[in-house]
């Protein structure tokens, strides 16, 4: 019985690893979006959400744009502000700079690659969670107000 559990834990541990790693890929896409969010300004006009196109294909011409979900990134920016000052700025030079090479933006953060490494890998962390959380405060907000209708009704 005991042989089951050691060789169902490493099974587990490396299904959770893979689980980890797409949520961390998917903090990284909210990152480009808030980096397009930031960059393109963040005009929604009078509160309203928006979406920004950009046209159809990309500066280059060679793809089309992701559009930039305002709302979403401009919630994303309040979490990213509220990082660390060390992992907020590693953040903004990563993702808001001219180049994502880690010796480039090590040596203008005055750090070694992997302190830049170690604090988006920290940040990203502390993103998914606040995102994670984002999403259960709203979940159960919606879930209220659900229940605040069908009551009424």
């Amino acid at each position: 019985m005991g042989l089951a559990v050691v060789v169902v834990v490493p099974a587990i541990r490396a299904w959770v690893e893979e689980v980890d790693m797409a949520m961390l890929d998917d903090v990284d896409r909210r990152l480009h979006q808030w980096a397009r969010w930031v960059a393109g300004g963040n005009a929604g006009g009078l509160g309203y959400a928006s979406i920004s196109y950009d046209g159809l294909r990309g500066a280059s011409g060679d793809g089309p744009v992701i559009p930039t979900i305002a709302v979403e990134a401009s919630a994303d920016h309040d979490d990213v502000m509220s990082l660390p000052s060390e992992l907020r700025r590693t953040v903004e030079v990563y993702y808001l700079g001219t180049t994502a090479n880690r010796a480039v933006i090590a040596v203008e953060l005055a750090c070694s690659v992997s302190t830049v490494d170690a604090r988006l890998t920290r940040a990203h962390l502390m993103l998914r969670d606040a995102f994670a959380e984002r999403s259960r405060r709203n979940h159960e907000m919606r879930e209220e107000a659900r229940r605040r209708y069908l009551s009424c009704a």
